[in-house]
């Protein structure tokens, strides 16, 4: 409202009354009328004065350009808003798209092809049962995602300031509360089926001849998997929606109620979310890692795997020997990685009676010394600070952060480092800022039957280098770790002291 414009309306108003005021009225009641009349308007003529006086103040005491500079900036606060809010519903359905393209290819090639597979090789390869198990509760998920999808094409095709979308996503969190609950639970059944079938021949030809006709096919693995990790992008996305809608705008009290529900029921899945992913990577590692005795099995989980250093005693400076370690709910394997990229298992650490203590200070010196006295020859013989030291360590930015954001998940997600760093000889890779040593030692039972005077082991490289036969009196073993970070040293002894506890407790 224009200040002048304000002034100018009310002045004719005022002067308006003041014609009516000089105006001697005619009545036929009597002077009695004509008194009150100009009362009337004196009364009414001193009020719009106040009134006036008033908008003046308030006008006089306001700055119009901060009143215009306010208002531009929210325009183009709630404008910028709206594109990012335009942009996250872009980047959903693109996701989106995948995701059912994905799910449409596993039941297209797969599901669809089973039967006339059996048919083709006249005899039954599967069972009707370990296809329903295998398939339908993917399948009781298209439809759900399919309509998300479409709809959310469809409001984006109008999309405008004041589009309204929580509907779409109530609608969704609605259709897929039953179906995903049955996929949850149903999901160890799902992996234990795949595993079995993964074991005849007949499967392993049919999705070889799958895989041959259509190469972009992935495992069926993939395909079972990827709803667990795709729950999570619904949440963020009604989360995101709402911290992008104005206050004022229609759809933000449905957004935030909706943003709540979602999010409470992520809560009450996590857990079962994560034991799902666990088991998942039980059979994924069995896979991937040649001769593996971790076999899948309904109760056994993956809890942490990395890279680490094993270490001889006799010869502690000696950091050659890179290991993979998988460590389960029930037992601790390591594995080598071939030039041709192939895992290969090496041995079991047995946990029941375990003793895991930290590493013996001897060994961590004498790792320190040659650390410390190859620094002092690459910097021709200036012995480096601890500032020295941990500005070589700031070179290697990627490992460590990998490191960090891998530690820092939940009891079922798994630390790993790149096949490059395991590989490299650098013992810098080792020490943290204050040039300490990190790992741990684990002290087992090579023998676990008292009676036994003598064994041979089957496996070789069992911490100690070649052992073809032991006597009971030496059938403790002792394996010695070493870690890149404490941090990394933390989470296995964390990991390790409950499974051992575990073990030892259950037999």
């Amino acid at each position: 409202m224009n200040n002048d414009g304000e002034k100018h309306q009310y002045e004719q108003q005022l002067g308006h009354l003041l014609e009516l005021s000089s105006i001697s009225p005619i009545s036929d009641i009597g002077s009695t009328s004509t008194s009150s009349s100009i009362h009337s308007a004196s009364y009414y003529t001193e009020q719009l004065m106040d009134d006036l006086s008033i908008i003046d103040d308030i006008y006089s005491s306001y700055d119009h350009e901060q009143l215009t500079l306010a208002i531009n900036n929210q325009v183009t606060y709630s404008t910028r808003n709206g594109a990012l809010k335009e942009q996250m519903v872009q980047h959903l359905i693109k996701t989106e798209s995948q995701f059912v393209h994905d799910l449409d290819a596993f039941h297209t090639h797969f599901a669809a092809e089973m039967p006339q597979f059996q048919v083709q090789k006249n005899k039954l390869a599967f069972q009707t049962t370990d296809c329903d198990i295998l398939f339908k509760p993917t399948l009781d998920l298209i439809s759900a995602h399919q309509v998300l999808l479409d709809e959310l094409r469809q409001r984006l095709s109008i999309y405008g300031p004041t589009q309204i979308i929580s509907d779409i996503f109530l609608q969704f969190f609605d259709h897929t509360n039953a179906s995903y609950t049955a996929y949850l639970k149903g999901f160890s059944s799902t992996l234990l089926t795949l595993d079995r079938l993964h074991k005849t021949n007949a499967f392993i030809k049919f999705c070889e001849s799958r895989q041959q006709s259509n190469p972009s096919l992935k495992d069926c693995g993939y395909y079972i998997c990827i709803p667990l990790i795709r729950l999570s992008a619904y949440t963020q996305a009604v989360d995101q929606c709402t911290q992008l809608t104005e206050p004022a705008h229609p759809d933000y009290n449905a957004l935030i109620t909706i943003s709540k529900r979602y999010k409470t029921r992520e809560q009450q899945w996590q857990s079962l979310v994560e034991d799902c992913l666990s088991h998942y990577k039980v059979y994924k590692w069995f896979r991937a890692v040649q001769n593996s005795p971790a076999l899948v099995t309904p109760t056994r989980r993956l809890l942490l795997y990395s890279d680490l250093i094993h270490l001889d005693p006799d010869a502690p400076t000696d950091m050659t020997d890179h290991r993979t370690y998988i460590l389960y709910n029930d037992l601790l394997i390591f594995c080598k990685q071939q030039k041709d990229g192939r895992m290969f298992y090496q041995g079991i650490v047995i946990l029941d009676k375990a003793v895991l203590k930290p590493m013996d200070r001897k060994i961590a010196n004498k790792i320190r010394d040659k650390h410390q006295k190859a620094i002092k020859q690459a910097n021709g013989s200036r012995k480096l600070s601890l500032f020295g030291i941990k500005k070589q360590q700031q070179q290697q930015p990627q490992q460590q952060q990998q490191l960090k954001s891998n530690s820092s998940n939940q009891t079922s997600t798994r630390t790993s480092t790149t096949s490059d760093s395991s590989s490299s000889g650098s013992a810098s890779s080792i020490y943290s800022e204050d040039s300490g040593v990190y790992g741990f030692e684990i002290f087992f039972q090579f023998v676990m039957d008292k009676n036994v005077t003598s064994y041979t082991n089957p496996i070789t490289s069992y911490g100690m280098g070649p052992v073809t036969s032991v006597a009971s009196n030496d059938s403790v073993r002792r394996h010695i770790l070493l870690t890149r970070s404490l941090e990394e040293q933390t989470l296995w002894n964390e990991h390790l002291q409950r499974v051992i506890k575990s073990v030892t407790s259950s037999r």
